[in-house]
């Protein structure tokens, strides 16, 4: 059994500019496609960032995506969605991309969304962890140990919060948020049997304040007969609470909300074998 506790800690890392761009190319009132793109730039120092200790240093990275949605004449209220977004080579030595690579995949995904019963897509997303790790999720993946935990020796498509070949289920009733899923795999990863996911996130607004605890958990499944890693399992539990109070009324909309993220923890199990000799 291994413990882990994070305390959200100020980053030494510092986001030079970052620009965001959105643009809906086509829209007839049934289907609908935008394209968007970001480009960054950043410069850091700090053992919890890319640059390490006692260096600062600096680098590119950007992407591109498409959002595409086609609504349903059959169920009312309802669309086909899907969304594909790569991460795009921005330098020669772009640290984000294997060597040769130009593109990867971040999100790819189709599936069905009604506004009233949520929506089930199926592919590579964010998976139902992302409800707690997006609490820290806000200095460009930099807060250490919030992502993989060991995950990935299992799955090997698993990067930060996404996989492949991924059934899920997503939706949000009132203040309720809950999201499931069941990883299949794609055949590409010969370790990987199945995994099941779960979360669910509380949005409450108080008098000034909203309050968002989530907790979620997660089972991955290696194939019996793979011994690339003697992980047989992976057993999590993930939580945690949000805080954002707002300012007075004077403060423009936009500059209202301040968030405190407290503390989140995860606590996972790895059932391994082992071999008498």
């Amino acid at each position: 059994m291994i413990k882990n506790k994070h305390l959200l800690t100020l980053l030494p890392t510092l986001c030079i500019a970052s620009f965001v761009q959105a643009q809906t190319v086509y829209d007839d009132e049934t289907n609908k496609l935008d394209i968007y793109g970001r480009l960054e730039g950043q410069v850091a120092k700090g053992d919890a960032s890319f640059a390490g200790e006692n260096d600062w240093l600096g680098r590119m990275n950007g992407r591109l995506g498409f959002n595409m949605s086609r609504e349903l004449d059959a169920i009312d209220n309802s669309r086909v969605v899907g969304k594909i977004e790569w991460q795009i080579r921005t330098e020669v030595n772009d640290s984000r991309l294997d060597e040769g690579d130009d593109l990867e995949a971040r999100y790819s995904y189709l599936g069905i969304e009604h506004d009233d019963w949520g929506m089930v897509i199926f592919g590579r997303t964010k998976n139902p962890l992302y409800q707690v790790m997006k609490m820290t999720d806000k200095y460009k993946n930099y807060t250490p140990g919030i992502y993989n935990f060991g995950v990935s020796s299992i799955d090997t498509s698993y990067k930060y919060n996404r996989q492949d070949a991924t059934l899920q289920y997503n939706a949000e009733f009132g203040m309720h948020e809950i999201q499931a899923a069941y990883v299949m795999g794609n055949g590409e990863n010969d370790r990987l049997d199945h995994a099941m996911m779960a979360s669910y996130r509380l949005n409450y607004k108080g008098d000034g304040f909203k309050l968002s605890p989530a907790i979620a958990v997660s089972q991955f499944k290696r194939h019996d007969d793979n011994t690339d890693t003697k992980r047989k399992q992976h057993d999590q539990i993930m939580a945690g609470v949000e805080l954002s109070p707002k300012w007075s009324s004077c403060v423009p909309p936009h500059q209202k909300t301040i968030c405190f993220r407290a503390i989140t923890f995860r606590v996972s199990k790895h059932n391994t074998e082992h071999t008498l000799c």
